[in-house]
């Protein structure tokens, strides 16, 4: 029988701090992919798009810094990977019959807003926070 030894981390939260790492990492690659399309560079209106913007900045960072112990899913990836895509698909459709066509761009830049809101909170939880802290005890 063969060994394989666990590194254990010595440094307490650095699973968080990973994970906050790989948010920013996902909103970094995805931002321009999501920009790409091109409702996302129609505007529908000033005031639409800054209430999706501040909304999904807030709401992201209110669900990151809420749900950030929690565990959600399922255990079993296969029903996670089969929830996730049918959650997916009928929020699409459910956008896709309540939203006017004119801002589905709105839609878009919430849901841009929203990613980044839950990076940076989590960034600034498990990245930011400690190292302050961290050097603020040293002194």
């Amino acid at each position: 029988m063969v060994d394989i030894p666990v590194y254990n981390s010595s440094v307490p939260g650095s699973n968080d701090r990973s994970r906050a790492l790989w948010q920013l990492l996902y909103a970094t690659a995805l931002t321009p992919i999501l920009l790409l399309t091109e409702p996302s560079r129609e505007i529908a209106s000033i005031e639409a798009t800054v209430a999706a913007v501040g909304l999904g900045l807030i709401v992201g960072a209110v669900v990151s810094l809420t749900l950030s112990g929690a565990q959600l899913g399922p255990q079993d990836d296969a029903l996670a990977t089969v929830v996730g895509i049918a959650t997916v698909g009928g929020v699409t459709v459910l956008l896709w019959l309540l939203l006017p066509r004119d801002h589905i761009s709105t839609f878009l830049h919430f849901a841009i807003a929203f990613l980044w809101g839950t990076a940076l909170a989590s960034a600034a939880r498990h990245v930011v926070w400690p190292s302050l802290s961290s050097s603020e005890s040293t002194e």
